[in-house]
């Protein structure tokens, strides 16, 4: 049987003629930055403030931490309401906490994390010597939830999943949001991925230098809103050397990403490796 969460890979350059692609270099990211965390914003977030880069879609925030060395970094406890947050390692190890629970999460590279903050809810997190995140912040499509935390763990052969095809971590609960506020258990639409209460996916792929992997908008259709997507592609910082091309011939770094606008469920957007190492690459995709 296949796997529900894998988007296979094609070698053609292929993307809807009517896409419009934005690059969003890194250099000009907002950045906060302490002595134990560095974070790069891609929109607005905190005290940077960038009206050309608020929110896209559902998205309403997109970070890129980096716990620093050598004894790793913290993020102090701190409370969050009416947003889900996902947490997706990208190199090292993070503990996450939430407050009044003793038992950390911890968190490897290629693990995730999703949390639903609904009404409050208040989490710390720990890096581990040098480690880094991509952190996603989604507006989801009801308020004053019950709180909740999902996990995915990745172990080698969940990893080899993502070459060389985008794996879904992230799908809509089914039931879409008269679940989510019926207070109905969280199932994801795509098996395996963890639940969001948004019309929202995040996967990733690890492309090798000279291939390609296409991402199928909407995951193909298990997403409720079918036109006018909103598709951020993400290339993780890793000083590899690693580099993608998009279809229209732009091409990103790493830190990198770009904007795609103007494509619908099932349009392809295509993303070749081109640099001097194999690369990850992250995709949110929302209503």
């Amino acid at each position: 049987m296949s796997d529900p969460r894998r988007i296979t890979a094609e070698l053609s350059n292929y993307s809807p003629p009517t896409a419009t692609i934005l690059p969003r270099p890194s250099k000009d990211r907002g950045q906060t930055k302490t002595t134990s965390l560095s974070s790069l914003h891609t929109l607005s977030f905190g005290g940077y403030i960038d009206p050309q880069h608020h929110d896209f879609g559902s998205l309403c925030a997109l970070n890129e931490n980096f716990f620093l060395a050598p004894h790793g970094g913290d993020a102090a406890a701190h409370t969050h309401r009416n947003v889900e947050i996902i947490t997706y390692v990208t190199s090292g190890e993070i503990s996450t906490r939430l407050t009044g629970n003793d038992q950390p999460v911890r968190l490897g590279r290629g693990d995730a994390q999703l949390l639903t903050t609904g009404h409050g809810l208040a989490h710390s997190e720990r890096g581990h010597h040098t480690s880094s995140s991509i952190q996603a912040y989604v507006v989801p499509w009801a308020h004053a939830l019950a709180p909740a935390q999902h996990t995915l763990s990745v172990n080698a052969s969940e990893e080899e999943k993502k070459r060389p095809g985008f794996s879904i971590i992230v799908s809509p609960c089914v039931g879409g949001v008269a679940a989510s506020t019926a207070g109905q258990a969280h199932v994801p639409v795509v098996d395996g991925s963890m639940p969001i209460n948004a019309d929202f996916l995040m996967a990733a792929a690890i492309i090798e230098d000279g291939k390609a992997a296409v991402w199928l908008v909407g995951g193909g259709g298990v997403v409720d809103s079918k036109k006018e997507r909103h598709v951020y592609i993400h290339v993780p910082m890793a000083a590899g050397g690693s580099k993608v091309r998009l279809a229209d011939q732009t091409v990103l770094g790493e830190g990198d990403g770009a904007f795609v606008t103007n494509v619908s469920v099932g349009d392809k957007v295509t993303v070749e490796s081109v640099g001097v190492a194999e690369v990850e690459v992250v995709v949110l995709d929302s209503a």
